[in-house]
C-alpha cells in the first residue's frame, strides 16, 4: 500500500513563489511506486487547497486558475488519524488520509516554526526539523550565537531592533566602531538574498538598513569578506542521531558582490542560469571541514530532515566561515544530492520520509500525561472521543 505524501508549500511569506518552484521539483522526484502525492497548496491568506492540477502547475502566474480545479481543505484528526477535510456546510467531506507531511516552504511564517507547531499539534509526522530547530534556524542572529557555543566558525556581527531604530547616523557609528567598510546588512528572517545588501561606504548604509527593516523587525551587520568562495553542503539526518549525511560540496559564482534572490532563482530552478561547480575544487583538508562542520550545524539545532549549510572562504587568510543554515531549503538541496554523493535525489526523499515517520514513533513513547491523570492526552472525552 502506498504512502499517503502531503506535499505542502506556498504561505505567507517573501519566498511564496521560491516555495512553489521547489514543490514541483520535489513532486516530479517522489517514488510513485511508493508514495502517493497530496499536494496542498497554502495561500497567502492562511487557506489551504488540494487538487491534482498542483502537481503540474509550470508558472506561478497561473496559480490563481489553478485554484478554481481544486478544494478548500482544512488538516482534521479524525478516529486517531490526520485526514484532509473539505468543508460542506454544516457537513463535511474526507478527502485522504495522511500519512506523512513534506513542508516544501521557505521564509518566515512557515520555515520559522510556525507551521511546524501546527503539524506538531495535528499529531502528523513531518519531514522537517521541528518547532525548535526551525525557529533557531531562521533566525540569523541567535543561530550564530548556538554556532558560536558549539565553538563553529561564524563571522561576527551586531544586531539592530526597527523599534530602537531612530536615526542611521546613530546606528552607522555603532557599526563603525566594530567595523570597516564593506559590510553586509541581513534581515534576521529572509531567505532566498531578500532584503540584503552588500554596503561599500558610509552613504549607502542608510539605504540598506531601510531596506533590511522592511522585510525583519530585526537587522544584523557583518564584515565582508573580500571576494569570497561561496560554497554550500547538504546534511541529511535524524534528530539526536549521530550517523548524518553530508552531501559533495558545491560552489556559486554571483555576478556582483553576492548572489541576488534573481540569481538564485530565474529559470524558476536554483541556480538555473547561473554558474554553480559541483562538486567544488577543494582540497581535501577543505572538504573534509566543510563536511564536518556543516554536520555539526545540524546537530547543534537539533534538525532532522535535511538542510543546506552555506560557507565562506576567506580568499586572503583561507579561513573557512559558517554562514547560515536553511532548514528546508530551496527545492530541498537537489543540485546536492547526485553523484557523487552518497545518496540520488531520489534516495534523499525517501530517506527523509522515513525519518519523519520514525520520529514519530519515538515521540510517541513519550508520555505527556500529569501524574493525576487529569490533563492526559489519551482516553475517552465525550460520547465522540472529542
Amino acid at each position: 500500500m502506498k504512502i499517503n505524501v502531503v506535499v505542502l508549500f506556498g504561505g505567507a511569506s517573501s519566498e511564496h513563489k521560491v516555495s512553489i518552484a521547489s514543490a514541483r521539483k520535489v513532486m516530479k522526484h517522489l517514488d510513485a511506486e511508493k508514495y502517493r502525492v497530496l499536494p496542498v497548496y497554502l495561500t497567502p491568506r492562511g487557506v489551504f487547497f488540494y487538487g491534482e492540477a498542483l502537481k503540474t502547475i509550470d508558472d506561478f502566474s497561473r496559480i490563481g486558475d489553478v485554484l478554481t480545479q481544486c478544494l478548500r481543505v482544512n488538516f482534521r484528526v479524525e478516529g486517531g488519524r490526520t485526514v484532509l477535510w473539505k468543508e460542506n456546510g454544516i457537513f463535511g467531506k474526507h478527502v485522504a488520509d495522511i500519512d506523512v507531511v513534506l513542508p516544501v516552504v521557505h521564509g518566515t511564517n512557515v520555515e520559522d516554526g510556525a507551521l511546524q507547531g501546527l503539524l506538531r499539534t495535528l499529531r502528523v509526522p513531518f519531514a522537517c526539523p521541528d518547532v525548535l530547530a526551525s525557529a533557531l534556524g531562521m533566525d540569523k542572529y541567535i543561530s550564530k550565537l548556538v554556532f558560536k557555543a558549539a565553538g563553529l566558525p561564524v563571522l561576527d556581527c551586531c544586531v539592530f531592533n526597527r523599534a530602537d531604530y531612530t536615526s542611521a547616523d546613530v546606528v552607522r557609528a555603532e557599526i563603525e566602531k566594530k567595523f570597516q567598510y564593506p559590510v553586509i546588512v541581513k534581515p534576521v528572517n529572509t531567505g532566498s538574498s531578500i532584503g540584503i545588501s552588500w554596503v561599500k561606504t558610509a552613504e549607502e548604509l542608510a539605504p540598506a538598513l531601510d531596506e533590511a527593516f522592511s522585510r525583519s523587525s530585526r537587522l544584523i551587520v557583518e564584515p565582508a569578506l573580500e571576494k569570497p568562495r561561496e560554497l554550500n553542503c547538504s546534511v541529511c539526518g535524524l534528530e539526536n542521531d549521530p550517523e548524518v549525511i553530508a552531501s559533495e560540496c558545491e560552489e556559486l559564482f554571483p555576478e556582483g558582490d553576492l548572489l541576488s534572490f534573481k540569481d538564485k532563482y530565474a529559470g524558476g530552478e536554483w541556480m538555473a542560469t547561473k554558474r554553480r561547480e559541483f562538486p567544488a575544487q577543494l582540497t581535501p583538508e577543505q572538504k573534509e571541514t566543510i563536511q564536518s562542520v556543516a554536520k555539526k550545524a545540524f546537530q547543534a539545532l537539533y534538525c532532522s530532515g535535511v538542510a543546506r549549510v552555506d560557507f565562506l572562504i576567506d580568499a586572503k587568510t583561507g579561513q573557512i566561515v559558517l554562514n547560515e543554515i536553511n532548514t528546508i531549503p530551496g527545492a530541498l538541496s537537489a543540485g546536492l544530492w547526485q553523484p557523487p554523493s552518497a545518496l540520488t535525489y531520489e534516495e534523499m526523499l525517501d530517506k527523509i520520509l522515513k525519518f519523519a515517520l520514525k520520529k514519530k514513533r519515538l515521540d510517541d513513547m513519550v508520555n505527556y500525561s500529569s501524574d493525576d491523570g487529569v490533563t492526559s492526552v489519551s482516553g475517552n472525552f465525550g460520547a465522540k472521543g472529542i
